[in-house]
């Protein structure tokens, strides 16, 4: 969280949920506009800004690809096009990919898509599609891949369900070649019917190696946390973003969702929502296949919901033993996976139900199921309840992993913030007005209606985010009073505090901001108490001394913010020392530090600040590239560069301050060109724009000036079409129009001076 340096700059958030404690902000350094505009002195030589441009064949102009000759389009996904070539040389089609326009100037994506080539490139398999040939042309880097002349397994089944025979014979096939691929150290990570072409009613071809992931080297996309896949078809450690976990597990829960939607017609779970798909892959149970088509036979349906598990040690262990059990199922031999005992449906249901479980197994010894615990002792049963417990919370947790994630697409997604931002408050709130029948519910009904006012307060609907939040705190107020042993509850009550927090402090009352700030903070240092040793309580007392520090600084109290920030980087650097290898623990620690650097200005400790930037950007360098890529970092590592030059100019050092300036205007451009549609990253890449044309204006070079602030001027004008609503952005430009005129006519009067009038 950077700070202002100058009591008339402004300060920008960035279009984010806070699912943690914390905000980044990236601030306008340099004078006020209207002081942008000194007396004018000569130009002097030219330096050209660093472009971010390259030309981009047109769609429509491809005609060959390297040496294939396109002959029509076959279809078109996220990442790419696909068309149906000719191979000269050899006289045969072959499908050619080509990374789509999009993506073109994304270097993550095109990471992305020569890791795929190389992946499959790697399996040489009946059942898998072949690829010919990496390449790269004017049309950008391409795939060259088999050509299978069918239709997609999800194409032919249109949601019909097909002969158990026939469907076991085609898993059976897919199985043996997802052993293969395992065997070879990769993972596919996206098998659904979609990417699997038939070139015959029981010859299929597994395509799309995208998001496969090469578990012997660092190909594929791995980023911790991020939801990978499609989520009808996801397995659970998928779905919660458990990337670490991911394995041959992974892709044999697919290979059952596959299983179970030929023989039924549709995956286990689907919804319009894919949130919902998601919070049901999580958390519910399939409807077992014989309730839905009864002559499913029995053991195929017992190999289908073993695929199905959702713990991946319960699953099949391997591509192959699942391929075994469906040729002992087509031979008629007995399979080797057993159904589920009525003890282990009792007790998954007791996990999606724990409250009303708790009940049955305390008011209920004669239940169907539960007669085995009539005999057990007291201490025994209290073991019992505790485990009920625990899976309550475990399920309670991945309800929050799904809502985060939901939260986490509105920054990857590239559109239109705030339709996200709509979508999000309509699945929050329908989970707000389902009735709380039961412990769980209510838990879920707090969430949401936390989750609900973030998103509120991103929408600048202050009243009714504050409205929710209250919901919010009243519900987990109850929760804790039937169970005060509940640290989550604790948590979660203590979190509600700081996003009102936030929210005060976006309305400007900064001293009932302050207040929550320190409840919050109060809260989590009970909860240490309590558990002394649990790390996630520290983390959040180091966010909120973060938070403090910024609301100190906003309020001008430049020691007080100082101290702040101290207290936050003290905790930190504990929590690194105790795990140095925690990724997390580092990234916050480089953000605290960026944000005391900021506080250190105010201070007038000018030196001091800009060493501790130059180690901050250092530091940022030193991540983990899943940790660099992501956004809020991205924008934090830009704000280090512009906060950095804007002490260099202070200090004198304007060559240093102008690479720092440049350094950060090309990190947001990316961001711009990545998130077109966040208007933050628009009007931060202004700004710094605005702040280099007043250092190249100090240096006398008019040229270079006047193309910044005709820059700026552009993005605010395309900012306020797009948000006609928003009138920081009118003024703004009402103040750089004069400035800017004033500056061309200078200009045009320094290149084409007027002859003075000779005497006859």
């Amino acid at each position: 969280m950077s700070e202002s340096d100058s009591n008339n700059q402004a300060s920008l958030k960035p279009d984010k949920l806070e699912s943690d404690l914390t905000e980044t902000v990236i601030t306008s350094n340099g004078d006020s506009i209207d002081d942008s505009f000194p007396v004018i002195a000569p130009p002097r030589a030219n330096l050209d800004l660093p472009s971010t441009t390259r030309p981009k064949p047109s769609a429509t102009s491809i005609h060959r690809i390297g040496g294939y000759e396109v002959i029509r389009t076959l279809g078109q996904g996220g990442m790419g096009v696909v068309y149906l070539a000719r191979q000269p040389a050899l006289h045969r089609n072959v499908a050619i990919k080509v990374l789509s326009l999009a993506h073109i100037s994304n270097s993550e994506s095109i990471q992305r898509f020569e890791a795929e080539a190389r992946i499959a490139a790697a399996l040489r398999h009946p059942n898998i599609v072949q690829v010919i040939e990496f390449g790269t042309d004017e049309a950008g880097p391409f795939i060259a891949m088999e050509f299978v002349e069918g239709l997609t397994l999800a194409s032919l089944s249109r949601g019909q369900a097909r002969p158990a025979r026939e469907v076991a014979e085609l898993v059976l096939t897919l199985s043996t070649a997802v052993d293969y691929a395992h065997q070879q150290g990769i993972i596919h990570r996206d098998l659904k019917p979609a990417n699997i072409l038939m070139f015959g009613p029981r010859d299929p071809k597994i395509t799309d190696f995208g998001l496969a992931k090469d578990l012997q080297s660092s190909h594929g996309p791995t980023r911790t946390g991020d939801i990978m896949g499609t989520p009808a078809y996801m397995s659970p450690e998928q779905a919660s973003g458990a990337t670490g976990i991911i394995g041959p597990a992974t892709d044999i829960y697919a290979l059952g969702v596959i299983l179970y939607e030929l023989l039924t017609g549709g995956p286990p779970f689907r919804s319009p929502d894919p949130v919902a798909t998601v919070l049901a892959v999580l958390s519910s149970e399939p409807v077992p296949v014989r309730r839905l088509i009864s002559t499913v036979p029995r053991d195929l349906e017992t190999i289908c919901l073993k695929c199905l598990e959702k713990s991946a040690a319960r699953r099949y262990p391997s591509a192959a033993a699942l391929a075994e059990d469906l040729r002992r199922f087509l031979e008629g031999r007995p399979v080797l996976a057993r159904p589920q005992s009525r003890f282990d449906q009792i007790w998954k249901w007791s996990k999606r139900h724990p409250t009303t479980a708790a009940l049955v197994l305390t008011l209920s010894g004669t239940m169907l199921g539960f007669l085995a615990f009539a005999g057990w002792k007291n201490d025994q049963l209290a073991r019992s309840l505790a485990q009920t417990r625990n899976a309550q919370q475990r399920s309670e947790q991945n309800f929050r992993t799904a809502l985060e994630a939901a939260q986490r697409r509105i920054e990857r997604a590239g559109l239109d913030p705030s339709r996200l931002l709509h979508e999000e408050l309509d699945f929050f709130n329908r989970i707000r007005q389902q009735p709380d029948i039961d412990t769980a519910s209510q838990y879920e009904h707090a969430l949401a209606a936390r989750c609900a006012g973030d998103v509120l307060r991103k929408l600048n609907q202050e009243t009714a985010a504050s409205e929710a939040y209250e919901e919010a705190e009243l519900l987990l107020d109850a929760l804790i009073l039937t169970d005060p042993q509940a640290t989550i509850y604790r948590r979660d009550l203590a979190a509600i505090h700081n996003q009102r927090a936030l929210l005060y402090q976006d309305a400007g009352n900064f001293d009932l901001a302050a207040e929550s700030f320190k409840t919050s903070l109060n809260h989590f240092e009970a909860l240490s108490v309590i558990e002394p040793d649990d790390q996630d309580s520290i983390r959040q007392q180091a966010s909120i001394w973060n938070n403090l520090g910024v609301l100190a600084g906003a309020r001008k109290l430049a020691q007080e913010a100082v101290a702040n920030f101290e207290q936050s980087i003290r905790l930190r650097t504990r929590l690194l020392a105790a795990d140095p290898r925690h990724a997390e623990h580092r990234a916050d620690l480089i953000e605290v530090r960026n944000n005391l650097a900021s506080a250190q200005v105010r201070e007038g400790r000018l030196e001091v600040a800009a060493a501790l930037l130059k180690d901050v950007i250092n530091e940022h360098a030193g991540l983990p590239t899943a940790i660099q890529q992501r956004v809020q970092t991205r924008f934090a590592r830009a704000g280090a560069h512009l906060n950095r030059g804007a002490v260099l100019d202070r200090l004198g050092q304007q060559d240093q301050a102008i690479r720092e300036n440049q350094a950060g205007i090309e990190l947001l451009y990316q961001l711009v060109k990545d998130y077109p549609a966040v208007p933050t990253y628009l009007q931060a890449t202004a700004d710094a724009e605005i702040n280099l044309a007043k250092v190249w204006l100090s240096r006398n070079d008019l040229e270079k000036s006047t193309r910044g602030f005709e820059s700026a001027l552009n993005r605010y004008q395309a900012l306020a079409r797009q948000f006609p609503d928003r009138l920081e952005y009118s003024e703004m430009i009402q103040r750089l129009t004069p400035g800017i005129e004033q500056l061309k006519a200078a200009l045009q009067e320094m290149n084409h001076p007027v002859a003075p009038d000779l005497p006859q």
